[in-house]
């Protein structure tokens, strides 16, 4: 097998507790620092994409090179499980992978050159259907979304058919799974912006779970981690959720309402609507920002539509005469793109009427 690699700055707990065992010898520290060195190469590292199947112009893999983070698996060692929201592409550079279905039985083993992770990336909003374990010492080239859309021309076309996604079905179940706050990395140093406001991004799970991870990961990409407040994941045990979250809307300038197709027809276990809940997570959200009268934007997704003023409960029904903004699978970068065009004005707005 060739040097495994990692990448400096990116090592997880494991890989850092494996190097320190093999520096416990001369030949081990010997081959880490072989391996330190080889992935050290920028050339090394942009040779890893030009090898993938998915064919990669030069200037593509250099820069797809420069962004990727580098993860080493030992065997057996998981890569995602099913139902994590699926927000990366993995490029296998060493090794191979098992592709495990929920019963633990084997669907798929993928080696190298080959991609994981494609099928909500072609399927926007949905969470990876299998569980990935490294069959053997592994190199993977893990790349988000976004970012690969950004670099990669026709990049869905791109993605070439793979054992995966022939077998995958990507069912409904899937697209309620997931745990936004633990699955997202952190990302690289966001962009200077010249917004400062707090945008609070509001979203229902079982409605829209995936696009909202998605449009997260683009904001924060733009705007940085600590301008942006998503999930009631991050509120500490034993809190009061209400006061917490209203506390969050005071804080924000916009409200971004993530709105699919069941967003308000959603159930909870009793077979209630959720909106007529008081405590629905959702309602306390918006209609602490109406009361507010900050700018709450509802953001459409793939032809969704603001419900109507006589669909929602009375602290809601100022959602039903604001602009909305549509947000597609196929036009997602151009869409986001709007949208960050419109977070900002709508910054300049604020600062001159406070007389910044």
């Amino acid at each position: 097998m060739s040097p495994l690699l990692v990448q400096s700055g990116h090592a997880s707990s494991s890989d850092i507790a494996q190097c320190d065992t093999m520096a416990t010898s001369t030949s081990g520290a010997a081959m880490w620092q072989r391996e330190r060195d080889y992935f050290d190469d920028p050339k090394n590292r942009k040779q890893g994409f030009l090898d993938q199947k998915v064919r990669f112009s030069d200037d593509e893999a250099e820069k797809l090179a420069k962004i990727a983070k580098l993860r080493r698996l030992q065997p057996k060692q998981r890569l995602y499980k099913r139902g994590d929201l699926g927000n990366r592409l993995f490029f296998v550079f060493e090794g191979s992978c098992k592709l495990l279905n929920k019963d633990r039985s084997v669907r798929a083993e993928l080696g190298k050159g080959e991609v994981l992770g494609e099928t909500p990336f072609l399927n926007a909003g949905s969470t990876y259907t299998v569980t990935v374990v490294a069959k053997e010492e592994t190199v993977i080239a893990e790349v988000m979304y976004d970012s690969f859309e950004e670099i990669v021309a026709n990049s869905h076309e791109r993605i070439a058919p793979t054992p995966a996604r022939r077998l995958e079905d990507v069912s409904a179940a899937s697209l309620a799974k997931r745990k936004a706050a633990n699955s997202r990395a952190k990302s690289k140093a966001p962009v200077a912006s010249a917004v400062t406001t707090t945008i609070f991004i509001s979203y229902r799970r079982d409605d829209s779970a995936g696009h909202a991870g998605r449009v997260m990961d683009r904001l924060e990409r733009e705007f940085g981690r600590d301008r942006l407040f998503m999930d009631v994941d991050s509120i500490p045990f034993g809190t009061d959720f209400v006061k917490v979250l209203r506390e969050e809307v005071k804080k924000c300038g916009v409200l971004l309402a993530v709105i699919g197709p069941r967003w308000s027809d959603a159930q909870d276990e009793d077979g209630s609507r959720r909106l007529d809940n008081r405590n629905d997570f959702v309602r306390i959200e918006i209609a602490a920002a109406l009361r507010r009268n900050i700018p709450v934007i509802p953001i459409l997704l793939d032809g969704a539509r603001i419900p109507k003023a006589s669909q929602l409960p009375d602290e809601l029904k100022g959602l039903a005469s604001r602009t909305g903004l549509d947000v597609r699978h196929a036009s997602f970068r151009s869409d986001m793109d709007r949208l960050i065009h419109r977070l900002k004005a709508e910054k300049g707005r604020q600062g001159q009427d406070s007389g910044e």
